[in-house]
């Protein structure tokens, strides 16, 4: 998936998590409070991997945190991986 190019995977985990056991290869790492920052196409610190057109699966240590930033991800139009739920 992350190889075709269409789906982004978002480690939600604080840095000192991933820096302690790293992330999946090909994701990109952006903490739970900055989502909507990296998200919004309006704002400066847009991330342009966050792209409309690519599935997203957000993965944290439990799903927790990564279950609150779904719907904040889905309000910016971004679409949720079939995939997501079964990590």
């Amino acid at each position: 998936m992350i190889a075709k190019g269409n789906t982004l995977v978002v480690d939600v985990r604080d840095g000192t998590e991933v820096a302690a056991s790293g992330k999946v290869a090909g994701a990109v790492h952006v903490s739970r409070g900055l989502l909507e920052f990296r998200a919004d196409p309006e704002l400066p610190s847009h991330d342009k991997n966050f792209a409309k057109d690519k599935d997203v699966i957000l993965y944290c240590g439990s799903g927790g945190r990564a279950g609150t930033r779904r719907q904040a991800a889905q309000g910016f139009g971004l679409r949720e991986s079939p995939q997501s739920r079964r990590l």
